[in-house]
């Protein structure tokens, strides 16, 4: 309660107080101002405990319906998070199981531009095999920053990767013991937006299930 509160009550207490001292004293009209003025402090008083109350309430009900919101937003976004990865994990295993039964796999070989980890430069490594009539093309799994990655190489030199979007394809391509039927190597050059000559190479391969 409000100390405004309280002082007009006690205000009010006190007019009552010297409304009846006046009645006894039969001084009628100062009892009678008094006893007006008391129950005007008295109503305001408690006009303004019954505001502080409605304000309260109102302030506890809004606290309420943003805890009600806040959770049904978390549980909203949730759900759909959890919606999200089961579709995301659906959609994986269905390009597993098309992977596992892919004859056939074409791709333009990325990161040709890199340098191998023993220093050897792959587009050198390209400039070379663009002279040789069909190298042989071989693909080695190995982990990149905590995923399997496919690296592609001519007559055993590494000249890039598989793109990362074709790699869960490329993956039964790559497994011990696989029976690759034929390889189409393409390698040509184009011009940069630097006016440079950058070797690139497309891999087109088949397998026996």
């Amino acid at each position: 309660m409000k100390k405004s509160t309280i002082a007009l009550y006690v205000v009010a207490a006190l007019l009552l107080v010297g409304a009846v001292q006046f009645f006894v004293r039969t001084d009628i009209e100062t009892g009678a101002f008094s006893l007006v003025a008391a129950a005007v402090c008295g109503f305001l008083g408690y006009r303004g405990q019954a505001k502080q109350k409605a304000a309260k309430a109102q302030v506890e009900q809004e606290v309420a319906d943003q805890s009600r919101k806040a959770a049904v937003e978390s549980e909203t976004k949730a759900q759909a998070a959890a919606e999200s990865k089961r579709k995301a994990a659906e959609y994986a295993e269905a390009q597993v199981r098309k992977a596992e039964t892919l004859t056939a796999l074409s791709f333009k070989v990325a990161g040709v531009t890199y340098n191998n980890d023993d220093g050897t430069k792959r587009q050198a490594i390209l400039k070379r095999m663009a002279k040789k009539n069909s190298p042989r093309v071989t693909l080695e799994i190995f982990n990149y920053q905590g995923s399997p990655a496919v690296a592609v190489l001519l007559d055993n030199e590494r000249v890039g990767s598989v793109p990362a979007e074709r790699v869960v394809y490329a993956l039964p391509f790559a497994a011990d013991g696989v029976n690759i039927t034929s390889s189409n190597v393409e390698i040509g050059d184009f011009e940069n937006d630097n006016g440079k000559r950058i070797m690139y190479c497309e891999v087109s391969l088949t397998r026996k299930l």
